[in-house]
């Protein structure tokens, strides 16, 4: 008995960018708090190369995290509720 790849009665649709983000963020705050333990653990980078790919690694992870936060605060029912409570304050 072959057990089937995806449901029958399952989404067709792609699953939105938003939906998942939230997860992609978690990630790179891993990657970030990894980091200083990986370097405890492997050494100060011998050469040039890891010393490029170690800062590059984590300078993506940081610019990532921080970005998805943004993407993630903006899709959030809290940025909708402050911008709705701001509307309200600016009207005579």
């Amino acid at each position: 008995m072959a057990i089937p790849q995806r449901p029958a009665d399952g989404p067709e649709e792609p699953i939105p960018f938003w939906q998942f983000a939230p997860a992609i963020e978690f990630l790179c705050w891993v990657v970030v708090s990894l980091a200083p333990i990986l370097y405890l653990v492997n050494g100060p980078p011998v050469t040039s190369d890891q010393a490029v790919f170690q800062i590059s690694l984590v300078t993506l992870a940081v610019v990532g995290a921080v970005a998805l936060r943004v993407v993630n605060l903006r899709n959030s029912k809290r940025w909708e509720e402050l911008f709705a409570k701001l509307a309200e304050k600016g009207k005579p």
